[in-house]
């Protein structure tokens, strides 16, 4: 199957006063449709940045990032937002949500910034807060949001777009084991029902059961790559009929 996203060579250097830093060096990867992939390794290794250049927040000093043979990496500044509306949902540790908006406002706030706020978009949504058991939230802010509520309304977020690809970092971070379980378990049925690629940076081994591969950074580069075979993977709670029910809180 064609890969959905490759890295050739991939480096990134910033700039301490005058001196040159080096965060990452030459990393080759690629991603296919349907695979749910993990980057591990401890912090300071490169793994959030890596995932920066994925998701075209930042360009590399050096290499070449293609998305569906697309070479992104050498866009201009306007067909990079293009790409970050278009093709890519994010996820991060914290929900990053915005006070003041309702839960479905958080969810047409991406249709508006791709300026496509209509009744389909409006469906959708709300299909997606029913979805990932939210539908009696619909109207609430933040404050009235616990974490689980609060991370499956940034995935639903994500979702919105439709993205080919998913890049969660740390998702996981502010939960505890089960919840944050459910919250994999949930980026894992869209990956695999939908032919999606994601990419999950983590800290959490608990997890690294349910990918499909797992690169190891140290010092900006991938020391290991490892592969997960079908007879190693669980079932999924989801296909256990234990996707998280609607209107349970997590």
């Amino acid at each position: 199957m064609r890969a959905i996203m490759k890295l050739e060579n991939i480096s990134k250097t910033f700039m301490d006063g005058d001196t040159p830093v080096k965060v990452l060096e030459n990393i080759s990867l690629e991603i296919k449709r349907g695979e749910f992939v993990a980057i591990v390794g401890p912090s300071g290794s490169g793994k959030s940045t890596l995932l920066s250049i994925i998701g075209a927040l930042l360009t590399p000093s050096s290499g070449t990032v293609k998305i569906n043979q697309e070479k992104i990496s050498s866009y201009k500044p306007r067909q990079l937002k293009k790409v970050r509306s278009n093709k890519i949902g994010f996820i991060f540790q914290s929900a990053n949500l915005i006070p003041y908006l309702t839960v479905k406002d958080q969810l047409l706030l991406v249709a508006d910034i791709a300026s496509k706020r209509n009744k389909q978009n409006k469906d959708k949504a709300v299909r997606l807060i029913d979805d990932l058991g939210l539908a009696h939230r619909e109207k609430s802010h933040v404050h009235q949001l616990s974490g689980g509520e609060k991370q499956r309304v940034a995935i639903a977020r994500a979702f919105m777009n439709d993205p080919e690809i998913i890049l969660a970092d740390e998702p996981t971070a502010s939960l505890d084991s089960e919840r944050g379980r459910q919250v994999v378990e949930m980026l894992l049925k869209e990956v695999k029902s939908k032919e999606k690629g994601a990419i999950m940076v983590t800290h959490d081994e608990r997890m690294l059961d349910l990918c499909d591969r797992i690169y190891r950074m140290e010092d900006g580069q991938i020391r290991e790559e490892s592969m997960l075979s079908v007879e190693n993977h669980p079932e999924p709670l989801h296909a256990k009929g234990g996707f998280p029910e609607k209107n349970k809180t997590l």
